[in-house]
């Protein structure tokens, strides 16, 4: 375990420093040697990741089945391996499959900075899906939700909607909602703070 660990982590280095080809090879290698020994998912998710870098969107996909395989639901790697799938799909223009794999992921995780991404995602991949009705609905409810974050935000624009008026201490109101990042609620609180509020509508 500890040795494909080490292997793992050695071929993101070198990928990130440029060599694909090198990397590839060295995934290859350690299937060939690990297969039916270990659970193979990191390898089929790098793998994955350097097929959608070079646009190989259908590889990609055929990568990402292949990772979760070998992962079960709710283990480290599967939602980033449901996210991976969700947007190769996206890419490759599947939206009603990638719309399913956000609905996944918005249902399985607990946290609520990711559900609030997924139901965004979810939302503009119904949209591109050409079910409009179930995107404004996924939209509304977000905006309901997460009403002064930043898919919140995204949300109203998408619905080309106002926002309810904030009472007389809006920072106050918004120091109570979770936000994406810090960077981001820094800027509301600016935009606020100088009366430009029609930036957030």
């Amino acid at each position: 375990q500890d040795y494909y660990e080490t292997q793992v982590l050695l071929t993101r280095t070198v990928w990130t420093a440029g060599d694909t080809k090198a990397s590839i090879a060295s995934l290859n290698k350690l299937e060939k040697k690990l297969k039916g020994k270990l659970p193979l998912a990191q390898v089929y998710w790098l793998q994955a990741r350097m097929a959608e870098e070079s646009g190989s969107f259908d590889r990609a996909l055929e990568w990402n089945d292949s990772a979760l395989t070998q992962e079960k639901q709710g283990g480290a790697l599967w939602e980033s391996l449901i996210w991976q799938k969700a947007w190769n799909l996206r890419k490759a223009k599947l939206y009603e499959d990638a719309s399913s794999q956000f609905a996944a992921l918005k249902q399985a995780t607990k946290d609520n900075n990711l559900q609030f991404r997924y139901s965004f995602w979810l939302a503009k991949t119904l949209k591109d899906a050409g079910k409009n009705a179930e995107a404004e609905s996924e939209f509304f409810k977000l905006s309901e939700l997460d009403l002064y974050g930043y898919y919140g935000i995204m949300a109203h624009r998408e619905l080309s909607m106002r926002f309810k008026p904030l009472n007389k201490n809006p920072i106050k109101i918004l120091s109570k909602f979770s936000f994406e990042s810090q960077k981001e609620f820094g800027t509301r609180q600016w935009l606020l703070a100088v009366g430009e509020t029609g930036l957030l509508r």
